[in-house]
């Protein structure tokens, strides 16, 4: 493999390497990367990466040296909790409310209950103005679009969904684990 033979490498690498995660959206990098795979994940573990193909359609990258995930991703986490921990307990198909529509920022549960609070706090998150800085994170790593005050998450929003998911199945829980300080 000739790694100056592929397309869009060096655009590639760089959005890769900042976190991005390339859906079908991002067209020319995402199609680099699907036709492509085998040569880019055979390179990118050569530097010490896993590229990773979400069954939802898209990629990311693994640093193999990173014990734990930056600040703004757990940010990220937590704020994707709450919202599917909201849909769930409003009866609604998760998946399908997270990525049939949008979210209007104004209309976030997530400053509205005590329990919710808490966990945001955890975070250092205590007013809308976090909650905006989340939605820019969720922008800048691919997860999601922001147009004005709507919140539209992408495929690779699933990522934040398996993780939930595998947390609950692991506490054996019906609800988000509890929080030190935080309202039942």
């Amino acid at each position: 493999m000739n790694p100056e033979s592929l397309p869009e490498l060096k655009h590639v690498f760089a959005e890769l390497r900042r976190g991005v995660h390339l859906a079908v959206e991002d067209g020319a990098l995402y199609q680099a990367l699907r036709s492509h795979e085998r040569d880019y994940a055979q390179l990118f573990a050569a530097l010490g990466f896993e590229l990773i193909h979400h069954p939802h359609q898209f990629f990311y990258l693994r640093d193999e040296e990173r014990d734990h995930a930056p600040d703004g991703m757990v940010q990220c986490g937590v704020f994707m909790l709450i919202l599917i921990d909201h849909l769930q307990d409003q009866g609604l198909d998760v998946e399908a409310r997270l990525f049939d529509g949008s979210f209007d920022l104004d209309q976030l549960p997530h400053l509205k209950q005590p329990r919710y609070q808490a966990y945001l706090r955890q975070v250092r998150i205590s007013d809308v103005g976090g909650l905006e800085n989340i939605a820019q994170q969720l922008k800048r790593y691919g997860f999601a679009e922001l147009r004005g005050r709507e919140l539209r998450l992408r495929a690779p929003a699933m990522r934040f969904v398996d993780l939930c998911l595998d947390a609950r199945s692991h506490l054996g829980q019906e609800g988000p684990p509890a929080t030190e300080g935080a309202a039942p």
